[in-house]
């Protein structure tokens, strides 16, 4: 658009505020001129801002090194906005300073396998990919041979959003079985197969 026509587009909305500010007063246009900043301010963060709030992994038994292969499907900028809130450094995603440690710090203070009357299993970091519509996290669990239940929680993000939800899509040799989590619900118990020698 030319700066003529945009000018000739403005005078018409120019001249119904001056009429407007004659009948109102300047209070009101006061409260009105408020208004327009609050709203200004809060646009560009709805939208950018995704509508939901949602994680979702896949968690695969490998029966060659028995242990739960995760692969967890996550919107980038709530990972990034956790990272900046737990490490209270602020920086984006992509130029984050060991955001790979970051990232596995996070999200092994909200993930875990539990076994009763023992420690909580080991969570291995794997590795991480990052695109503009996703970040995949890789993680493994190695399983004791006799873990026969395991509870679950995953409040991934719970910190964030007051309606996260999480689901993790469970594979073993006995059947598929999906798995998920929400504020009221943050822990699944598990059945897992004991593991027979071959």
């Amino acid at each position: 658009m030319s700066a003529s026509a945009l000018g000739s587009s403005v005078a018409p909305l120019w001249r119904r505020l001056r009429a407007l500010t004659s009948r109102v007063g300047a209070p009101m246009l006061s409260t009105i001129a408020c208004f327009s900043v609050a709203v200004g301010a809060v646009l560009p963060r709805s939208a950018t801002a995704h509508p939901y709030h949602v994680t979702f992994a896949e968690a695969k038994l490998d029966e060659t090194t028995w242990s739960l292969q995760l692969a967890i499907r996550m919107k980038p900028e709530d990972l990034e906005e956790a990272i900046r809130r737990s490490s209270g450094v602020d920086g984006r995603l992509d130029d984050f300073p060991n955001r790979e440690d970051h990232a596995y710090r996070y999200l092994t203070s909200k993930l875990s396998f539990d076994r009763q009357d023992a420690p909580p299993l080991p969570i291995r970091w794997v590795g991480m990919e990052v695109s503009l519509r996703d970040a995949w996290v890789y993680l493994e669990v190695p399983l004791p041979s006799a873990t026969r239940q395991l509870t679950v929680r995953n409040d991934i993000f719970f910190d964030l959003e007051i309606n996260q939800a999480n689901t993790v899509e469970l594979r073993l040799p006995s059947g598929q079985t999906t798995l998920t989590f929400r504020r009221d619900q943050s822990t699944a118990l598990v059945e897992i197969p004991a593991h027979t020698a071959r």
